[in-house]
């Protein structure tokens, strides 16, 4: 049904307006399981075009940080699996307004950051742990 009225509203329907269309919940009437088909038929070709866009670039970034050898690389790696997980269920499930989904892609955000700047080397100067090091050798030779 979604793929049928997608050509006629290329723009979509508008955010949240899945349940309105289809009737909700309230009157028996399933509405799309599917991320991907909600975000098509909600805002249109663009925005699915957009939203996959970032769905893909948040997955190569994870698994480019899981793969790459550095602090983080194991926990990057169970975020990106969840991440990976959590994509897989969209086919089947809506994820688009789940709270956790987004926070595991801010995640992903975030350990990336750190990535960028350990290949700068900015983090690891900059760390709590060298700055502790540091002071407990600034003690040490003083005394």
């Amino acid at each position: 049904m979604v793929w049928e009225m997608a050509p006629s509203n290329p723009w979509g329907k508008g955010p949240g307006q899945t349940e309105v269309y289809f009737g909700g919940r309230l009157l028996g009437i399933v509405t799309p399981h599917s991320s991907y088909l909600r975000v098509l038929f909600e805002i249109g070709y663009v925005g699915e075009l957009i939203y996959l866009s970032l769905l893909i670039y948040l997955l190569v970034i994870g698994l480019k940080m899981s793969l790459w050898p550095w602090q983080f690389s194991k926990i990057s790696a169970l975020v990106t699996s969840i991440y990976i997980g959590l994509l897989q269920e969209a086919f089947v499930i809506d994820t688009v307004y789940w709270r956790h989904f987004w926070i595991i892609a801010g995640m992903i955000c975030g350990l990336n950051a750190l990535y960028i700047n350990s290949r700068k080397g900015i983090a690891n100067s900059n760390s709590a742990h060298s700055l502790y090091q540091g002071v407990g050798q600034r003690d040490t030779m003083l005394t």
